[in-house]
Formats: structure tokens, C-alpha cells, sequence
């Protein structure tokens, strides 16, 4: 009875696992993009608060950053 009782949580943890496991390979990337608050064109990367926009020339004193 203890045998069945033990065979039947590991028969259970193998089926959780590999259903963890299938999740935990998907992959998700992400890529950056910036835009000016003013004129809402897409700015460089690299750009970053104290700069100037290259289209408008709006002053950035801060950078938002958003999750899409």
C-alpha cells in the first residue's frame, strides 16, 4: 500500500515538472524603443535625460520608461 502510495506522487511530481519545465524554455525578447514626449518621433537608444531632441530640439530633463 506505502509502494502504490509513492509511485503515485512521483508519477504526479513527473507530470508537474515537465509541464514547469515546457514553461521555463519559452524564450521572450524585448527591444527597446525610444520616441520624444514632444514630437513623438523615434529618437536614438542612446539618448538619455539633459539631451536635446534631434528633430524638435525639446529639452529631456527626464526619461520615462514604459513596459509594453
Amino acid at each position: 500500500m506505502v509502494v502504490v502510495i509513492i509511485i503515485g506522487i512521483v508519477i504526479i511530481y513527473a507530470i508537474f515538472s515537465s509541464f514547469s519545465d515546457s514553461k521555463s524554455t519559452s524564450t521572450t525578447s524585448y527591444s527597446m524603443h525610444k520616441s520624444c514626449s514632444a514630437c513623438g518621433k523615434t529618437v536614438p537608444n542612446s539618448s538619455t535625460a539633459g539631451q536635446r531632441c534631434p528633430h524638435c530640439g525639446a529639452y529631456w530633463s527626464v526619461e520615462n520608461k514604459y513596459s509594453v
